[in-house]
């Protein structure tokens, strides 16, 4: 598990402290699993589709599960991510699965109209 606690967000002012950003990857001859825990947003995106890509290029498996099931917030930038990744699996002839998005990030996935290009799974 990769932790970003030079996350600009941990460090603490005198009125709060944001959660970490956490990263896990596992991958299998069978599933390469990248799971996002926390906030999915402009300050944790690049970290988040760098781990992913790592994972991509790394694994011989055809599917590339991205566990969004702890992601407690995504915004435009997060969906980016989503979509880049995706992008990136099928140019390499593999696919990408969004598994188990919480209600509000399902949600945004339903707003924008994703669900159409993103497969998801629960």
């Amino acid at each position: 598990m990769e932790v970003f606690d030079d996350d600009p967000r941990m460090r603490s002012d005198r009125r709060e402290i944001r959660p970490l950003f956490l990263v896990d990857v596992i991958s299998t001859e069978q599933l390469g699993i990248v799971r996002f825990a926390g906030e999915l947003d402009s300050s944790t995106v690049a970290r988040a589709e760098g781990r992913a890509r790592e994972a991509l290029e790394r694994m011989t498996a055809q599917r590339l599960v991205i566990d969004m099931s702890e992601v407690t917030f995504c915004d435009s930038s997060g969906l980016t991510v989503l979509l880049r990744l995706n992008l990136a699996a099928r140019a390499a002839g593999r696919e990408v699965v969004i598994y188990r998005p919480r209600p509000q990030v399902r949600r945004i996935i339903e707003i924008t109209d994703l669900q159409a290009v993103l497969t998801i799974e629960d």
